[in-house]
């Protein structure tokens, strides 16, 4: 067990086998190196979702609902269920139109001509955010509605 990381070690990086490493040595270099490359994947997907607000209008119109959403549930105060419910669907949507925007990108890019396959399946991506915007609609509405009858 005790040359395990050793092994690992020779495997990974052999350039630093001139000089021999101890234990905590290494695993600080594993944990600088995962640090490292959990850095790329957020700058990839930063990049991802920028390059996506570029394309895609409706993305933006989702991101301003989302925000009037989480300062309404500031504003009114709204339990740590509703909050979990909230965010969670926040998430789906955005997820999701971002998942159609890169298919509609990728069909554009082999098949750049109207093609009746290309467009159903475009139709049913965008239909899946249909849906999900519509039951995020109604979860809004059953928790902000009451909320804002008792004002009036």
């Amino acid at each position: 067990m005790g040359q395990s990381w050793k092994l690992l070690y020779r495997k990974r990086y052999r350039e630093f086998e001139s000089r021999p490493l101890r234990r905590k040595q290494f695993k600080y270099i594993l944990m600088l190196n995962f640090l490292k490359r959990l850095k790329k994947s957020f700058h990839y997907a930063w990049s991802g979702i920028k390059t996506c607000f570029g394309v895609e209008e409706n993305l933006t119109i989702m991101v301003i609902i989302s925000l009037i959403t989480i300062l309404g549930g500031i504003y009114f105060k709204i339990s740590h269920t509703e909050w979990l419910v909230c965010i969670v669907m926040i998430t789906g949507v955005l997820s999701l139109e971002l998942f159609n925007t890169s298919i509609e990108q990728f069909l554009d890019l082999f098949h750049p001509e109207i093609n009746d396959s290309v467009r159903a399946i475009k139709d049913m991506i965008a239909g899946g955010v249909g849906i999900i915007s519509l039951g995020a609609f109604i979860l809004g509405l059953i928790i902000f509605l009451p909320k804002i009858i008792k004002i009036f």
